[in-house]
């Protein structure tokens, strides 16, 4: 990822020299990398083609990834490297919660299937009912689905017509020679041509659920109050990471050092301290350093005023679950925190500016902050 440089500020007699160097920023910002903090809606539309019934969704946002990596023209046809560089920049300066083909599947990915990750524009997996999992990928505007099909076609899947949408079947085969990465959800695959959209599952039952959504039958999870008021406060956002039921994930409050509890008398708080009802934790970039947004939904804004101190002085100065070390010695320091509407929002600076730490941190269930009370 190019170096960035913030560019201070001049003062207003200037008038003149302001508006040639104002034109100059705005040219040297959109050759950073740097995005527009304006609205993007990819998560929302991402949401829209999930079931209600959705329990953990992680997101990843690829074309915002790639425009803050200075990549946009990548995709599966570019030099094998160039993709590979851009793959290792999740462990460095971006993450993603969620990639379908690992750095080690690039290339053959690309051969037998005719896309990897580098052709996507955003996607999607969520967990349902019976822990089954669902993805849906939204491949770039200009990418020809054709010869997706075709491999569907001269493999032998059965095409199933499921109200006008073509649904791909394949029994498992160790033997075939386009098994590979993730083999167990492209065995049932749906492809909306149109849209450039693909609904993959090992279960055909959560393909047709899917598009079941798709096709305004059943809800889907932006209807969701709670989801709805995550999504509002993440983004725009690069990956995401969004859970509902957060007492069951998250079960195990952080501690936090002997000489904190005795100023702030951590046991009256952990005890008064609210169910929230939802949680999500992602990153973007602002001023041209990642910036973490971790979001507690509640019932009410009163509920989110009350654990508003509590849940800042766990973040602030809680212990790793995992690491048993300080959060903000290995994971993240806290920049913000307020309220929203019913929700507490709080900003948080990766250590050493790595996304991926807090990626790693709710994968490893290491979110004592957002924890129940016990």
């Amino acid at each position: 990822m190019r170096t960035m440089r913030r560019v201070s500020h001049l003062r207003r007699p200037y008038r003149g020299l302001l508006i040639i160097m104002t034109a100059l920023i705005v040219f040297v910002t959109a050759n950073c990398g740097s995005v527009p903090q304006q609205q993007n809606s990819r998560l929302s539309a991402a949401l829209e083609l999930v079931p209600a019934d959705g329990q953990q969704i992680f997101f990843t946002d690829w074309s915002l990834i790639k425009e803050y990596e200075d990549v946009t023209d990548l995709t599966s046809e570019s030099d094998l490297q160039h993709r590979i560089d851009f793959m290792r920049s999740l462990t460095e300066d971006q993450a993603a919660f969620i990639l379908y083909e690992g750095i080690q599947y690039i290339q053959e990915h690309a051969n037998v299937w005719s896309w990897d990750s580098t052709d996507i524009d955003w996607e999607i997996t969520f967990t349902g009912q019976d822990d089954m999992v669902g993805h849906v990928i939204k491949l770039r505007e200009d990418f020809d689905m054709a010869p997706v099909v075709a491999h569907f076609v001269e493999r032998g899947f059965e095409e199933i017509d499921y109200h006008g949408i073509p649904i791909y079947s394949h029994e498992l085969d160790f033997t075939a020679d386009w098994f590979q990465v993730r083999v167990f959800d492209i065995l049932n695959t749906s492809v909306l041509s149109d849209q450039n959209l693909l609904v993959l599952s090992a279960s055909q039952d959560v393909v047709q659920q899917t598009l079941d959504v798709h096709l305004d039958s059943t809800p889907s999870a932006a209807e969701q109050p709670g989801f709805q008021h995550l999504a509002q406060q993440l983004e725009p956002v690069a990956t995401a990471f969004l859970e509902e039921d957060v007492c069951s994930s998250f079960p195990m409050m952080s501690p936090i050092p002997s000489e904190v509890q005795d100023e702030s008398n951590e046991e009256e708080f952990a005890m008064e301290l609210q169910q929230p009802q939802g949680l999500a934790i992602g990153y973007r970039y602002e001023d041209m350093q990642p910036i973490g947004i971790a979001v507690l939904h509640y019932d009410d804004a009163s509920q989110a005023e009350a654990d508003l101190e509590g849940r800042r002085l766990i973040a602030t100065e809680g212990i790793s679950l995992v690491a048993r070390e300080p959060y903000r010695d290995i994971l993240f320091t806290v920049e913000d925190t307020t309220v929203e509407d019913q929700n507490i929002v709080f900003s948080l600076r990766p250590f050493n500016d790595q996304p991926m730490r807090l990626v790693n941190m709710v994968l490893q269930r290491d979110v004592g902050f957002a924890a129940c009370s016990q």
